[in-house]
């Protein structure tokens, strides 16, 4: 029997959060170490990531320590593109037109996202804009 491809995802930096704060990491770095997930990321996703998590709000939540793992875990795992300004005008919030631009480099199959924007548009391009929900029933089933 053929082993299947794995599912080309680009993960939103919302999502990566909420993933850290529900220390709900497992599934995913489960997901793509068995080969089901191909995680696409870029240079401007793992910034904003980055300083994101070091918000004073996000402190509590998680530590310093836990971040650095889940980027290493990420540089290790996921594939990465470079996308670089102006992008394509497309989504109805500008500073996400980035994150359609990664899926489209990335031939990625699925975006996750918890933002309203992106989650309003659908799809893009080849690429289905799902829920952290959606994305959750599918890495588990």
């Amino acid at each position: 029997m053929a082993k299947r491809k794995p599912v080309r995802v680009v993960v939103d930096t919302n999502v990566l959060l909420s993933f850290l704060i529900g220390k709900r990491l497992g599934p995913l770095y489960g997901s793509m170490m068995g080969g089901a997930v191909q995680l696409v990321i870029s240079d401007l996703l793992i910034r904003e990531l980055t300083e994101t998590a070091k918000d004073p709000k996000f402190r509590r939540y998680f530590t310093s320590e836990v971040v650095q793992e889940m980027l290493f875990v990420l540089g290790e795992a996921a594939e990465q593109f470079v996308v670089k300004p102006p992008f394509l005008a497309v989504c109805r919030d500008a500073k996400d037109d980035h994150v359609l631009a990664l899926c489209h480099a990335g031939r990625a199959h699925l975006l996750v996202s918890g933002d309203e924007d992106l989650l309003a548009l659908g799809k893009h391009g080849r690429t289905r804009i799902i829920s952290p929900k959606e994305f959750g029933i599918l890495i588990t089933h």
